[in-house]
């Protein structure tokens, strides 16, 4: 990254300057002149390796006789690095060697390849030739256009070696590249030996001598995961004086949590303006080091929690750099093409194909951003724009890639308990008189219930799903009205339409229910239900669209004194819901100082909600239209019903759920209980109010909720109200409202979910 490099240099000059003073009015005449001879040779040397080690040599002179010359000390170190940076630059140059030899080799393979880097040339060259394109656009062409081309110039230039040739070549600069690694790792450690002693000699280090540490750290730590990469995928020997491959990637590991301690305490201290930014970016580097470390291609494995969490931390600190418009471009720059780095790489253990995509999206934008920015400074020598390109092409691969995302194979067991209070619970009509052998019309109750649920993704489009289910509610006195409930579903779910731009993607699905219910202990109800249902995503995935239809028909086996009251029949019912996330919820409770989750345990929900941290205030709008066609004509029935509520997130993880809903009954035959003969006429209205919290009392690894695997536990508390009043036109002889009556109900209830 050449113009970060530069600019970060600029600032260790400058940051020497105050060190370098204090060394001169203390000094003698000789070490004085032989300080400044050093630091010229330093100025002198940016490109010239040999010139640095005049310089190296100049500095060593002066601490010889003064150990303590701080001046020396920081010039020496930062000699070293440029060294370094230098040892790097040809570092690169034969990687990108072995990178041109392996893409030859790869255009060989194909029977077209030459043509298909031609016409990729000539497409990029159409990019650049376009006025009309954006800026940052065409300069991305442009280093496409320059790669392409030296690429096939090397290409003409390797006709005549056979392919044995080039793997030699290879090899030989893949050599090249570990020795010139080996010495850049040497030099960064002579640096930091000399900060170290600078931070034991001064009163108050300056911020920039914990940066240059941190950044030292990190390039040491880097080469080393680099070797230990490349000894594992047995492209080169193991080096006896670096010790075993675990021991090189903890040794990488404990020097950048040790950075992160040293640039977390920078930010926790007022710092100027510069020094800030670049403690955000390189710590927010140095998280993403840390949740991705490097690994050789056979060993790639799902991301564990710590390292989702270094990642999300990374992408916090590069979003608030990347939208600091106070912030110098080039570092808005770097941070949104690191943005383009690790939310792809958070997104790549996403087994959700629609939430991995959309991520992906996210990545390609933060990439234009990078992009766009680097164009405004108008660098020639930025490689902003190929690493851009690159980058692009990962994405476009890792979306190609759909069978990336994990299949499911995962079992879930629900259980339940609670209590209950119900002011009716015979249903009693106005005015009306208890029913034989029912003591009272009120009271309290206990429910309990437990669920098995097993998802199998069939391939990544078609999934299944089934469950075991039983419900059970015992009253205190009115045994009468105890109710079990036992029943089970399959369900098949088909991806007809992926995510596309701000639209989709759109499921079909088709499911069967079974329930089998106890009244008082006898059998009361049983049912079959088919519900096919389109569901459309909206908004970016924020708006839901569920259409449905539902063919059910139900079996009662309560005794009849006259067959025009037989309710068995086909039930139908469609109708539409509409969820929208409206606002997100958590950043305004963080920004009146309000905590939004509140438990370190709640992050592992980001393993079943894919917004998390995130909550959105949810309004819902639903209508269906039912039509009930039985055996008997007193309930036969034709209903329409509103249905509206929302789902409000408040702070410490807390969920308010509200809901109303409203249904107009039209019953078409003259109603045998009213005294007139009239058609039955309903308007219910039900209002509902709940408050849930969910505790994570064992967390579980993300790769289980993928497979029948328990190892996480769920904890859910809710208490909730339900009114319900229902309005009917009909009266018997006696002046009794049969069918109309209010009900209150409300209580409290703890969930346990094992996954």
């Amino acid at each position: 990254m050449q113009r970060l490099r530069v600019s970060i240099l600029g600032v260790w000059v400058v940051g020497s300057i105050p060190l370098l003073a204090a060394a001169q009015n203390d000094s003698s005449p000789d070490t004085v002149i032989t300080l400044n001879e050093g630091i010229y040779y330093y100025l002198d040397g940016v490109e010239d390796k040999d010139t640095l080690d005049i310089a190296v040599a100049r500095f060593t002179a002066v601490l010889e006789q003064e150990p303590g010359n701080t001046s020396a000390m920081l010039f020496r170190a930062l000699t070293h690095g440029r060294i370094a940076l230098l040892l790097n630059d040809e570092k690169r140059n034969h990687q990108n060697t072995v990178r041109t030899l392996s893409e030859i080799l790869d255009v060989r393979a194909e029977p077209d390849g030459v043509e298909r880097v031609r016409a990729d040339r000539e497409a990029a060259g159409a990019v650049l030739s376009d006025e009309t394109n954006p800026p940052a656009e065409r300069r991305i062409a442009e280093a496409r256009c320059a790669q392409y081309d030296r690429l096939l110039a090397r290409i003409e230039r390797e006709k005549g070696k056979a392919n044995q040739d080039l793997e030699d070549g290879r090899s030989d600069a893949a050599g090249r590249s570990l020795t010139a690694a080996r010495l850049e790792r040497e030099h960064y450690t002579f640096m930091l030996s000399d900060l170290r002693s600078l931070v034991d000699l001064l009163d108050e280090p300056q911020t920039v001598i914990h940066l240059l540490d941190v950044v030292a750290n990190a390039k040491v730590g880097r080469i080393d995961a680099e070797e230990a990469r490349d000894v594992a995928r047995g492209f080169i020997a193991p080096n006896d004086a670096s010790g075993p491959i675990e021991a090189l990637r903890e040794a990488e590991a404990q020097r950048l949590r040790a950075a992160v301690e040293i640039l977390e305490a920078l930010l926790g201290e007022p710092l100027e303006e510069r020094d800030r930014v670049r403690t955000m970016f390189f710590l927010g580097v140095i998280r993403y080091r840390l949740g991705v470390p490097l690994r050789a291609d056979a060993e790639a494995r799902q991301l564990d929690e710590a390292g989702i969490e270094n990642l999300r931390e990374a992408e916090r600190l590069m979003v608030a750099l990347a939208d600091d418009e106070t912030a110098e471009d080039g570092w808005r720059s770097y941070a949104s093409l690191y943005l383009g780095l690790i939310i792809p790489s958070a997104a790549s253990a996403e087994t959700d194909t629609a939430v991995r995509d959309r991520e992906l999206g996210k990545a390609l934008e933060r990439l234009a951003q990078a992009a766009e920015l680097d164009a405004g400074i108008g660098d020639p020598s930025s490689i902003i724009p190929d690493l851009v390109w690159r980058q692009r092409e990962s994405i476009d691969e890792l979306r190609a890639s759909r069978g990336a995302a994990i299949p499911r194979n995962d079992v879930t067991l629900s259980v339940y308990a609670g209590t209950r209070y119900d002011t009716n619970v015979v249903l009693l009509g106005e005015n009306t008189g208890l029913p034989r052998d029912i003591s009272r019309k009120r009271d309290f109750g206990f429910t309990a219930g437990a669920a098995i649920d097993y998802t199998w993704d069939v391939d990544e489009r078609v999934t299944l799903g089934f469950q075991l289910r039983t419900s059970q509610l015992w009253n205190v006195d009115v045994h009468e009205f105890d109710q079990q409930t036992y029943g089970g579903s399959v369900a098949i779910q088909h991806e007809a339409f992926g995510e596309g731009d701000k639209f989709g993607p759109i499921y079909l699905a088709l499911q069967y229910d079974f329930d089998y219910t106890l009244l008082g202990r006898s059998r009361f109800l049983e049912s079959h239900a088919i519900t096919p249902s389109l569901r459309i995503y909206t908004a970016d995935q924020r708006g839901e669209i569920d259409v449905f239809f539902t063919y059910q028909f139900r079996d009662y086996f309560e005794p009849l004194y006259d067959s025009r009251f037989n309710r068995d029949g086909d039930y139908l019912t469609i109708g539409v819901l509409h969820r929208l996330k409206m606002k997100e919820m958590t950043a305004v409770y963080e920004g009146y100082g309000w905590e939004p989750w509140g438990m370190p345990a709640d992050k592992a929900l980001q393993q079943d909600d894919p917004d998390y941290p995130n909550r959105y205030l949810t309004p819902y709008v639903g209508v269906s239209y039912s039509q009930d066609a039985t055996e008997g004509d007193e309930f036969d029935r034709k209903s329409a019903a509103l249905l509206l509520g929302v789902e409000l997130p408040l702070p410490w993880g807390v969920r308010l759920d509200a809901s109303s809903v409203f249904e107009w009954e039209c019953y078409p035959a003259g109603s045998l209980v009213d005294y007139h003969r009239r058609k039955r006429r309903d308007f219910i209205q039900e209002y509902g109010l709940a408050l849930s919290r969910t505790f994570v009392l064992r967390p579980g690894e993300q790769r289980n909720r993928y497979t029948p695997a328990f190892d996480r536990l769920l904890m859910t508390l809710r208490t909730h109200l339900t009114w319900t009043d229902d309005d009917s036109n009909t009266v018997d002889r006696l002046g009794q409202a049969i069918f109309e009556y209010d009900r209150f109900v409300c209580g409290v209830s703890v969930a346990f979910a094992f996954n």
